[in-house]
């Protein structure tokens, strides 16, 4: 007889279902708060263990979303207080780059070019290369610096709460979708034809990264 499918709606129905159900099951994830995504990954890949046996469907995009927010979590936890010591701070910008383009590139192996977390992830991104080119080119002073770091959290911030709606197989479904390097541009959509980011150019700045 084939399993049970169960349709699981974020981190609170799955751990509600884990409590209640310790037979092999199906489970499909059909959207989750994005800062939720690590500990579902582990909640569900725990229940996928004998005896429960539980069978993940698209549980790559899952694990594309868990490692988006521990990408965010390094950003929130550690970059931003790195740049707020130190407007300047080298390996920070270096770092905070390479998520600025990884985001983006990461977001869209979950729901595809044309998403809309996607376009979110993109505006983040663009948000955090636009802080580095300033950066690397001394276009903004120290105080605006330190003053837009608080605008990169928020941004990222944003993201992270954003609740992500994972589309039904056949949208980008290879085994582990984005787990090229990320420090390329790409063709993710985050970028405008500008240079990519080895060339430390600005990437044609808007008015949301200057003025936010």
């Amino acid at each position: 007889m084939a399993a049970p499918l169960f349709t699981i709606s974020g981190l609170r129905e799955a751990a509600m279902l884990y409590a209640s159900r310790d037979d092999p099951i199906k489970v499909i994830v059909t959207d989750v708060e994005l800062r939720q995504a690590p500990a579902l990954l582990e909640l569900l890949t725990k229940a996928s263990r004998l005896p429960r046996g539980w069978d993940l469907v698209r549980d790559h995009k899952l694990r594309q979303l868990a490692r988006l927010a521990n990408e965010i979590v390094v950003i929130v936890d550690v970059l931003v207080p790195m740049l707020r010591e130190n407007a300047l701070h080298h390996d920070a910008a270096r770092l905070l780059l390479q998520y600025g383009w990884s985001l983006p590139h990461i977001a869209r192996h979950v729901d595809g070019p044309e998403g809309p977390f996607h376009a979110v992830a993109v505006t983040a991104g663009n948000f955090l290369r636009h802080h580095v080119d300033h950066m690397i080119n001394g276009t903004r002073d120290r105080d605006w610096l330190v003053a837009n770091v608080e605008r990169v959290r928020d941004k990222v911030a944003d993201l992270n709460t954003m609740v992500v709606f994972i589309p039904e197989l056949g949208l980008d479904d290879g085994p582990d979708g984005g787990e090229d390097d990320p420090e390329f541009g790409g063709d993710d959509g985050s970028d405008d034809g500008e240079d990519g980011p080895e060339s430390g150019s600005p990437q044609g700045d808007n008015e949301e990264a200057d003025d936010a």
